[in-house]
């Protein structure tokens, strides 16, 4: 995830209703949203192994089955009960569940937006 125009604002908002302080210029505030946004990302070795769906960043080699390597964030989770030896990280395509490629950082779902009502 990139952080947009609309983020920055919404974070400076926020900022200076808690702090009751002006923020000029958009590009600290910019940074320190990119730093927490990167932060989120943790060790795969941390990661559920429940079958809860998480947030994944997967790199996949080119093989047998892909011709171009490539990255990727996508929502997976833990199957080590499948019947194919070696793969246990996975997504579910609605009525098979695919390789994803190798994990490498993950992190939880985000909460939908809020519906009005």
């Amino acid at each position: 995830m990139q952080v947009t125009d609309e983020m920055v604002l919404v974070a400076k908002d926020a900022f200076k209703d808690s702090c009751g302080l002006t923020i000029n210029g958009d590009s600290a505030m910019r940074a320190a949203l990119t730093a927490a946004l990167g932060a989120m990302w943790r060790p795969i070795s941390e990661a559920p192994k429940d079958g809860t769906e998480i947030l994944l960043f997967t790199h996949q080699d080119v093989d047998d089955f892909c011709d171009e390597a490539f990255d990727a964030v996508q929502i997976g989770y833990w199957d080590d009960g499948n019947d194919a030896p070696g793969t246990v990280w996975h997504r579910n395509a609605g009525w098979i569940l695919q390789k994803i490629g190798e994990p490498l950082a993950w992190q939880p779902l985000t909460l939908p937006p809020a519906q009005e009502g």
